[in-house]
């Protein structure tokens, strides 16, 4: 039996399915004539340019191109907070942070969590309020569409969470040899 506390109001991590929302809320600006990928991410934020990536355009940052896949410090949660981010908290890590490429390989490694960070940063800048994409994505997307796709949690949210938890490969090895008519969970 699965969590009977589970409900369609409950609220779970998507994990890398926010890179989707952040690339909506990037284009959102293309399309409103503020933002174009082919312009260096300093033309928007000068100070980015620091530690040497004057030349980095918003298209590279999309691209997972950045070199910026990990950074050499640790971002304190709190820092995560939208009060924080609008103090440029996340943003002069990024600011002072070197690029970093693979040896002999591509320059595009996938920036799992950094790169939302920094989308966000470009964006609150060129976004005419201020706004940080997951304010954006509430108030333009998730609340005309009356839809639970949200980038940060309020604190009367924090009751709707639930945890997400791995499926051991065991779990997944057995049930995926069962068949249907023996009741398997998962296809």
């Amino acid at each position: 039996s699965g969590d009977e506390t589970f409900t369609p109001d409950s609220l779970v991590n998507i994990f890398s399915s926010g890179k989707s929302l952040a690339a909506i809320a990037m284009a959102t600006l293309v399309g409103r004539g503020l933002l174009r990928y082919e312009d260096k991410i300093t033309d928007y934020w000068p100070e980015f340019g620091g530690a040497g990536k004057q030349d980095l355009t918003v298209a590279e940052l999309m691209r997972h191109e950045a070199g910026l896949a990990a950074f050499d410090v640790s971002i304190v949660p709190e820092s995560l907070f939208t009060e924080n981010i609008k103090r440029n908290k996340v943003g002069r890590i990024i600011e002072q942070h070197r690029q970093r490429y693979r040896e002999g390989g591509s320059r595009r490694e996938y920036h799992a969590i950094t790169r939302g960070w920094i989308i966000n940063e470009v964006f609150r800048r060129v976004d005419p309020d201020g706004r940080t994409v997951g304010e954006f994505l509430r108030e333009e997307i998730s609340k005309p569409l009356q839809v639970d796709a949200v980038i940060g949690l309020k604190a009367q949210e924090l009751d709707r969470v639930k945890k997400v938890s791995v499926l051991s490969f065991g779990f997944q090895l057995l049930e995926g040899l069962k068949p249907k008519f023996f009741g398997r969970r998962m296809e």
